[in-house]
């Protein structure tokens, strides 16, 4: 088993134990983001990331206290940060950047 999977295990472990725990959801976002863009990209890597942001904003905090609303605020902003940036970018050029001679086809 890889370093990855291992990882991706151990994170699974403690969402187990508290699905709630917003720092796992942090860490293994992170991981699966570093993933993705290791992969340059793979459809399958761009699926886990979403995957695991998906369940992690499923966390509804249960109470009113503002701490856990805070990490839970932080997971949809970096969700959105990632989707906006992220896959975005890798999808298109943007029309404000000279594309490159060399990318065009002949």
């Amino acid at each position: 088993m890889t370093v990855l999977g291992k990882r991706r295990l151990q994170y699974e472990e403690e969402l187990a134990h508290e699905s709630r725990n917003y720092d796992v959801w942090f860490d293994y976002a992170r991981l699966e983001e570093d993933a993705y863009r290791g992969e340059e990209g793979a459809e399958d890597a761009l699926k886990r990331v979403r995957e695991v942001y998906e369940r992690a904003v499923a966390q509804v905090p249960p109470s009113d206290e503002k701490r856990h609303w805070r990490r839970y605020i932080f997971l949809w902003l970096n969700y959105a940060l990632f989707e906006e940036l992220d896959t975005k970018v890798r999808s298109s050029p943007s029309p404000s950047l000279p594309s490159s001679p060399l990318a065009q086809p002949s």
